[in-house]
């Protein structure tokens, strides 16, 4: 009885092996994605906990004498105007309402004299960090009323 060497046959089956291992790990973990998104306040009528949803503010508009801007998970809120190609700030507004988690937060200033004639007004929200995160500009419409 003949004994065969099949050792050149094992060492490729076992490099076949890898590489194929080696393939499947590679294209698992650059085509599957990031994962779950996040969880999307609202879905059950609260946010999150510990609430990692970005600073924004979502409406800046005028009540009476007032700058009123809703947003969310702001530290700060600044209105800024524009006049004469020149970026001017108007105030830090104050928070009026606190919704949950820092959701739905209401941030209003007083709207101050030397407004007329504001090309453009605009609100900055900072995020808990300190950083400049969001910017929204007051409709158009709002303009004239200051």
């Amino acid at each position: 009885m003949k004994i065969r060497n099949n050792t050149p046959v094992l060492i490729g089956a076992v490099v076949l092996f890898v590489l194929i291992a080696a393939a499947g790990i590679y294209a698992f973990t650059t085509h599957s994605g990031p994962g779950p998104g996040p969880v999307v306040p609202g879905q059950n009528g609260s946010p999150p906990p510990g609430n990692t949803l970005p600073a924004s503010i979502k409406t800046f508009t005028v009540q009476g004498r007032n700058f009123t801007m809703q947003g969310d998970n702001l530290s700060r809120v600044e209105v800024w105007a524009v006049s004469g190609g020149k970026d001017q700030l108007l105030g830090v507004a104050r928070l009026t309402t606190s919704g949950a988690g820092g959701m739905n937060d209401t941030w209003t200033l007083a709207i101050p004299g030397g407004t007329r004639g504001a090309t453009q007004v605009y609100a900055r929200g900072y995020d808990k960090a300190g950083n400049a995160a969001a910017k929204i500009d007051l409709p158009a419409n709002f303009l004239g009323s200051l």
